[in-house]
């Protein structure tokens, strides 16, 4: 096994009783960090864990530099970048740099992007009321929601169904 400081260009004699019969040069080259297995994204519930990793062979020591919509992770320099109590805004993308450019022959690599989806669920913060608005003509429900997404189904009885919906949290039929 060679240490990093092992890199580099060597002059070998050879020798026959006494006498110099050749010569050659033997480099030795560390190789570089490189990323073989890459991050992989996922999705995880609002307050779980998940955990990025890369494998990146090459000689020791190797950097790790994690980074989250392009922002270093400052406390990310290991293999591994595990996120735990998940927020919202864990949420993105995630790559790492693996780096042994300090060394002789040394070298950096950066990795694919990985996405990671916080799961937030739906929560109903007002219950809705269902009102006749104006002659009759329509049912009109509002409720506020934080978070997720929301499916509504709606099952008609009679002649005619129009539905309305928005991005806001009114949806009129």
């Amino acid at each position: 096994n060679l240490e990093a400081d092992a890199a580099g260009d060597y002059k070998l004699a050879i020798s026959h009783d006494d006498r110099l019969v050749g010569e050659a040069v033997i480099s030795i080259i560390i190789p570089a960090a490189r990323v073989v297995t890459q991050p992989v994204g996922g999705s995880k519930a609002l307050g779980g864990s998940y955990t990025f990793e890369v494998i990146a062979p090459g000689t020791e020591p190797i950097i790790y530099e994690w980074y989250h919509w392009g922002g270093l992770i400052e406390e990310a320099t290991g293999s591994t970048l595990q996120l735990t109590e998940l927020e919202g805004e864990n949420a993105g993308q995630y790559h790492v740099v693996v780096s042994n450019e300090t060394l002789p022959f040394g070298g950096t690599e950066t990795s694919d992007t990985a996405t990671l989806t916080v799961l937030i669920p739906l929560e109903i913060t007002e219950q809705p009321e269902p009102t006749l608005k104006g002659d009759g003509d329509y049912l009109h429900w509002q409720w506020g929601l934080e978070g997720g997404t929301i499916r509504l189904t709606v099952t008609a009885v009679g002649s005619q169904l129009h539905l309305r919906s928005r991005t806001s949290s009114r949806c009129q039929f």
